[in-house]
C-alpha cells in the first residue's frame, strides 16, 4: 500500500478486482493490479476519478446512476491516460482507448466511432 499525496489517496496493489479490470477508484483509494504497478497511464486514469470525486461531491451516485455522467467521467479519464506511458512505456492509442471505452462494461451506449470522436480532442 502506498500513500499518494496529489491527489490524496491510498494506492493498493491487488488482484482483488473484477475480471478484466486493471484498476478502480473508490473514495480516496485506488486499487491497481500488481502487474500494472508501473503503468503511469493507468494510475493517472484512476487519479482522475479521485479528482472527480473530490471536486464533484455526488460523483459516486452520478457515476452509478447516470449513463451521461459515467460517459463524461470515463472520457475525461481516458483522455488523461492517453498522455502518459503504460506498463511497457508506450502511450495508450486513440483506437485502444476507444475500444476500452466501448467494450469494458461501462454501459455508456457509444459506438466505436463515437468513442473515437469524444476522445480525440
Amino acid at each position: 500500500m502506498n500513500l499518494n499525496l496529489w491527489p490524496p489517496c491510498l494506492i493498493l496493489y491487488t488482484d482483488d478486482l473484477p475480471a478484466g479490470v486493471g484498476g478502480e477508484a473508490g473514495f480516496l483509494s485506488v486499487k491497481i493490479r500488481p502487474k500494472y504497478e508501473h503503468d503511469v497511464g493507468l494510475h493517472q486514469h484512476e487519479f482522475t476519478h479521485i479528482w472527480q470525486g473530490i471536486i464533484i461531491w455526488p460523483h459516486p451516485l452520478l457515476y452509478r446512476w447516470y449513463r451521461w455522467y459515467r460517459q463524461w467521467a470515463e472520457v475525461m479519464a481516458y483522455r488523461v491516460q492517453m498522455r502518459y506511458p503504460n506498463w511497457d512505456g508506450d502511450e495508450l492509442s486513440l483506437d485502444d482507448a476507444a475500444w476500452r471505452l466501448v467494450n469494458s462494461g461501462y454501459d455508456i451506449g457509444l459506438t466505436l466511432s463515437e468513442a473515437r470522436t469524444l476522445l480525440n480532442v
